[in-house]
Parts: structure tokens; C-alpha cells; sequence
């Protein structure tokens, strides 16, 4: 009796994994990545290259043109590493619904990828550059190749992301947004080195568990900062031919996540945990000249505020502002002074903080509305009341 029953569940599991599996295979409305399409005389048009369809406002009629030519500009970058291409075309989505610039794409049964029309801010290193349009591009589309060296195979018919650690894809994509002679636009900026710099001067090294799990400890996208590193590191040690047999080879493995020293000692000869800590001692090595003379010329200060969580801060006449996020309390606006912090007002999450003499103080918070937008509101505080 018990075996029966047994055998009865496992049969219902197996069953309710093949409906799943053919819901996300066969029915992609389902995976829709909604934007707001409430918008009064909306008109949208599409457009196609030759490996690229392009769907986009009217309105934007200019850029469209600009990103498909950018978008074809990347794929002859990026294909003689990877070699092949989709059979149909890549989809862009152009949007203007946030204010939040990050592009996003999907792997699934054909390539997407939804560009928003907002260009990056300060805060991300995509600003470093002012072709930020190429740079998203190239980002996304690398990861849509990547995802398709598993096409043909039983890996193919799942989810590829959910199987292949997200550093390597993040490293591999950042890596190549400059294909050319080992040169990378984000391995050529100052403030990617500046925080791999800052790893190896604090003697903070990150072990490989904790760059393949999602953490908040500092650099907050360590994923990208040592995937990065680490893929240009096999390049200049194995060349890149080695890495995209391991790539290719392990993606087209169903239970890579389970191979995977098997397949980095088939092409490398070492075993994952090795190359770890081979790449550990060139960061130390490349990075330690470096922290020498900055060591010789460094400016000591006092820690004015110890917090897990980014602030935004601004200055006043009367001090340092700062937002003060604990993770327990209601966020706060907080004004250092006469050597002690002094709490001004509660608030809720900021994005962009600055004052004025007489005007008081304006913040931009991100607001989610029920139209799918999301959108900098600003807001004023004076005299003790928020406007």
C-alpha cells in the first residue's frame, strides 16, 4: 500500500513538472514583461534589420533608427567569439515608463531585449561613457549568444540563466562590450578598478560561494565586478578560445551546475576552486603597485557615518546632509553638525537629494503606479512640511 502511494505521488509530480514545463515552453504570454500601454494616441511602430526587429513609440522614430544601427554595429563585435547567431531575429523593445535606466532581456524561444529610453545616471558605470546605447546593447545582446550555445541540446529546452552562475554570464557580457584586443570598456574604467583596488587593499578578497550567491555586502555587484575581472583573467592566462569551450561546454550540459569542475578541467586542467584562487593571486599582483603609491600619497579622515545601506547625501549651509537607512526604521534625512548628527524629518526611499537657502530641501523618489510606470516624483520640504 505504501509503495502504491509512493508511486502515485511521484507520478502526480512528474505530471505537474511536465504542465510547467509546457506552460513556459508553449504559452510565452505568460512571460510577458508588461509596460504601460494606457497612453492616449500611442502609435507603435516596428522595424528590422537583418538580424534585429525593433518595436518602438512613433515618437521615437530618430532613436529607433540610431539603435538599430548600433544594434547591428554590436553583433558584427560579438560574433566572431561566439560564431553563431539566432536563427530569428533579436527583438528590441524601445520604452520610456521609468525612470530607472537598466535594459533587460529574455532568452526564451527568441531573443529580446527591452531597452529604456533613460540614459544612466552618475551612479552607474555605464555613465563613464557617452555611448551608453551601444554599451546596454552589447551587454544584453552577449548574454542572448551566450544563452544560445545551448541551443539544439536538452539544456536548450530550459531556462539557461537559472542553470549557469550569474557571474559568468554578467563577466562574460561585461568583457566583451569591448571586443577587441583584450580591451574592455569597463576593465578600462577607473572606478571598476578603484573597487577591485579597494578588495585587494582591505585584503577582502571574495571566495568564489560568495560572488555566485546574491549578497548586500560592498561592492554591491560584486557579480559583475569579479565576473569581469575573472573572464579577462582566463583570456590573458588561457586565451579566449579556452573559454569559449568551457562555456560552450558546459552550457550545453543539463546538469552543469553539478560539472562544473568536470568541464573546467577538461579544457584547463584545473579544477574550478583552483582557477579561483590562481585569479585571487593575479588581482593581488596586478593591484599591488598600485595600492603602494596610493598608499604613499593617501588622505586619512574620520568615519562620519557607519551604515550597510548607500545614502544620498547633499550639501547645506549648515552642514552635511545625508539620507539614513538602518533596515528596521523608517528612513530619515539627517544634517551632521557641530560634530554630531541631528535628525531633520522622516522620509521614504531617495534617489537624488539637494538644497537650497531659501527654498529648503528637494528629494526625487521613485514611485510605482498602477499603470506600470515608474517615475521620479519630486518633493519639497520646507518649513516643516513636505510639498
Amino acid at each position: 500500500m505504501l509503495n502504491t502511494t509512493i508511486k502515485n505521488s511521484a507520478l502526480a509530480y512528474f505530471y505537474i513538472l511536465n504542465l510547467v514545463l509546457f506552460l513556459i515552453l508553449y504559452c510565452p504570454s505568460l512571460n510577458a514583461n508588461f509596460i504601460a500601454w494606457d497612453k492616449e494616441n500611442d502609435v507603435w511602430l516596428t522595424q528590422t534589420s537583418e538580424h534585429f526587429s525593433i518595436s518602438y513609440l512613433s515618437i521615437h522614430q530618430t532613436d529607433a533608427d540610431r539603435v538599430l544601427q548600433i544594434a547591428e554595429e554590436v553583433h558584427r563585435e560579438l560574433i566572431p567569439f561566439f560564431e553563431n547567431s539566432p536563427e530569428e531575429r533579436t527583438d528590441i523593445i524601445m520604452y520610456d515608463d521609468s525612470d530607472y535606466a537598466i535594459p533587460n532581456y529574455s532568452a526564451l524561444e527568441q531573443g529580446e531585449i527591452r531597452l529604456l529610453m533613460t540614459p544612466p545616471t552618475e551612479v552607474i558605470d555605464l555613465a563613464e561613457t557617452e555611448n551608453w546605447i551601444y554599451l546596454y546593447l552589447s551587454n544584453e545582446y552577449s548574454n542572448i549568444l551566450h544563452f544560445n550555445l545551448a541551443k539544439g541540446t536538452l539544456r536548450g529546452l530550459f531556462l539557461s540563466p537559472e542553470f549557469t552562475p550569474s557571474f559568468l554570464i554578467e563577466g562574460l557580457s561585461l568583457y566583451l562590450t569591448s571586443y577587441s584586443q583584450l580591451q574592455s570598456k569597463y576593465l578600462g574604467s577607473s572606478k571598476f578598478a578603484m573597487k577591485m583596488r579597494m578588495e585587494v587593499a582591505a585584503d577582502e578578497l571574495m571566495q568564489l560561494q560568495q560572488v555566485i550567491l546574491s549578497n548586500k555586502q560592498w561592492p554591491l555587484e560584486s557579480m559583475y565586478l569579479y565576473g569581469a575581472y575573472f573572464i579577462h583573467y582566463l583570456a590573458i592566462t588561457y586565451g579566449e578560445d579556452k573559454i569559449f569551450d568551457f562555456l560552450e561546454n558546459y552550457n550545453q550540459n543539463l546538469f552543469s551546475y553539478l560539472s562544473l569542475n568536470t568541464e573546467t578541467e577538461k579544457v584547463f586542467g584545473k579544477e574550478f576552486l583552483t582557477l579561483w584562487d590562481e585569479f585571487q593571486d593575479y588581482l593581488t599582483i596586478k593591484f599591488s603597485s598600485q595600492i603602494s603609491l596610493l598608499g604613499d600619497n593617501q588622505v586619512n579622515g574620520d568615519l562620519l557615518l557607519n551604515t550597510p545601506f548607500l545614502q544620498v547625501t547633499a550639501n547645506h549651509q549648515d552642514g552635511l546632509l545625508s539620507s539614513f537607512v538602518n533596515g528596521e526604521d523608517r528612513h530619515q534625512i539627517i544634517n551632521y553638525q557641530g560634530k554630531e548628527w541631528q535628525q531633520i524629518t522622516a522620509t521614504h526611499k531617495l534617489v537624488a537629494m539637494d538644497t537650497h537657502p531659501t527654498s529648503g530641501i528637494a528629494i526625487t523618489r521613485n514611485i510605482a503606479y498602477l499603470d506600470g510606470r515608474k517615475l521620479n516624483d519630486i518633493f519639497i520640504y520646507d518649513d516643516n512640511e513636505w510639498t
